[in-house]
């Protein structure tokens, strides 16, 4: 029998090793799982791949097609997206999704340029072969209006 003052474990070697076991277990599982992570994030992160043309853009309450938008195209490879002028990919960006909130989310963080490393959150629609982005700086959208001049909505068709 054990006394009081006695702090050894009683542990029986079958319980320690249920213990472990446990652990091991636990240890192994995902803490939380991460947006993209999830089988709807995943499915539209797949989805967006690929090359997109610009369509049209809304900001400031008009709708138009920019000058040379046929030439205006994104890439998304991977966690990156890059414009792509003629062969050449330029101002990459990591971009992020998450598809579990309404509207979904885009955050695109560039990797060039003034805004190099600070994350423009946006959000996004994806239907079949059309996108809708609608970025922000600092403030995420809460809807596709572009009333102002910031945020701007972009419509874009898969490049084929």
């Amino acid at each position: 029998m054990r006394n009081a003052n006695d702090h050894r474990s009683s542990l029986t070697p079958a319980t320690a090793a249920a213990l472990l076991l446990a652990c091991l277990v636990l240890a192994a599982a995902p803490r939380t799982a991460r947006c993209e992570d999830q089988p709807a994030a995943k499915a539209d992160k797949d989805a967006i791949q690929g090359t997109w043309k610009l369509v049209s853009a809304e900001h400031g309450g008009k709708i138009d097609k920019p000058e040379g938008a046929d030439a205006l195209k994104i890439r998304f490879e991977g966690g990156q997206s890059y414009q792509v002028k003629g062969e050449e990919k330029v101002d990459p960006a990591e971009f992020k999704l998450d598809s579990d909130k309404s509207p979904k989310q885009i955050d695109l963080t560039p990797g060039t340029g003034p805004d190099k490393g600070k994350t423009m959150k946006g959000i996004y629609e994806l239907n079949g072969d059309k996108l809708k982005l609608c970025i922000a700086g600092d403030d995420r959208p809460a809807d596709f209006k572009a009333e102002k001049e910031d945020p701007a909505v972009l419509t874009f068709e898969r490049d084929k």
